[in-house]
């Protein structure tokens, strides 16, 4: 019989060992696109934002629109403003199409408007959100030209005037039903991915506020905050009860990819029009961003936050600067970013 050395058994040994650990540290090879994100991408874009003035007025609105435009367009997507001759306001619009057939694919978008209230410059609410935006069409574009198995359009929108009503979003959808082919547009969308007032963190007990009359509504929702001391140190991710899809994919990808992050998911039991309808001021709560403009139309949609006022005591404050930042809001952040990355890039890919 054929003899290997005992010497050599032990450096083949050693070999297969090394082999592992690089596997281990790089992680399962379709969880690359969430390990993409980088805080340093993230703060620069970031920084270009939140760099001064109100996202209220329309000069700094104007440098804001410019800078997204020119990020996008350095990242090899198709870029548009969609204009508005009143007070609806000037949305930017960054397109990532499928290889094949992409007038007839279906079409995700991932989307945080960078309008901010009167006199701040709403690092979190929603500069913030905004760069989530970017850094998820950075790392995706990144990723895009390396496949050819993409089953989706994938858009990336940063709204204006959400702070006026969401008037941005709804005037985009309003513009859509009034033509025969951005009917067709809308029905094509599959999957929104809204992010707004994402990085306020806090691990102090009672941190977190809790509405009254939560734990009747989603009493799993209101036990999960409780089981913690009412600790601030979750993603809230509020859907309605016909795109529950999305937050799955969001757990999925999670789970699969080992990202570390605390979520709640908020799952109405209503679809999210009958939630904006209501004269329930509870379920009308669900609905403060962009997300409801497409739970109008039927559209699955879900909304990332950090829960906003229930949180921090600088939401719509002049405070709402870079003194909310410390090394928990990055690593939180990171988390938010690499997961929707990861499950938008999870949920447009065709499998082998």
């Amino acid at each position: 019989k054929a003899h290997i050395p005992r010497s050599n058994m032990i450096r083949l040994l050693f070999s297969f060992l090394l082999i592992l650990n690089l596997i281990w540290a790089l992680g399962p090879p379709d969880c690359n696109v969430g390990k993409l994100v980088s805080n340093g991408t993230f703060s620069s874009t970031l920084q270009s934002i939140a760099q001064k003035g109100s996202g209220f007025d329309e000069v700094e609105k104007e440098r804001r629109a410019k800078f997204l435009l020119t990020k996008y367009k350095s990242f090899g997507l198709q870029v548009s403003i969609h204009n508005s001759s009143s007070a609806e306001g000037h949305s930017v619009i960054a397109k990532l199409n499928a290889n094949l057939d992409s007038a007839t694919k279906p079409i995700y978008i991932v989307c945080g408007h960078y309008d901010t209230v009167k006199g701040t410059i709403g690092l979190l609410d929603n500069s913030a959100g905004a760069s989530a935006v970017v850094e998820v069409a950075r790392v995706i574009s990144k990723t895009f030209k390396k496949t050819s198995r993409t089953k989706a359009n994938i858009w990336f929108i940063n709204w204006d005037n959400e702070e006026e009503g969401s008037k941005g979003s709804l005037n985009w959808i309003m513009n859509m039903i009034g033509s025969t082919q951005g009917k067709d547009t809308l029905k094509r969308i599959e999957a929104v991915w809204n992010f707004d007032s994402i990085g306020a963190y806090s691990t102090l007990p009672n941190s977190q506020l809790v509405p009254n009359g939560l734990d009747k509504l989603l009493p799993d929702a209101a036990e999960e905050i409780k089981k913690e001391d009412n600790k601030g140190n979750f993603l809230a991710v509020i859907t309605d009860n016909l795109s529950r899809s999305i937050y799955q994919s969001m757990a999925n990808s999670q789970k699969k990819c080992n990202i570390l992050l605390r979520i709640i998911p908020f799952i109405l039991p209503v679809t999210g029009k009958q939630a904006c309808s209501t004269s329930n001021p509870l379920l009308v709560n669900f609905c403060r961003s962009d997300h409801a403009s497409f739970w109008e139309q039927g559209i699955k949609a879900i909304h990332a936050t950090d829960t906003a006022d229930f949180r921090t005591k600088c939401y719509h404050e002049k405070c709402d600067d870079w003194s909310q930042m410390k090394e928990d809001n990055w690593i939180f952040l990171n988390g938010i970013t690499s997961i929707v990355a990861q499950s938008v890039w999870d949920t447009m890919i065709e499998r082998p």
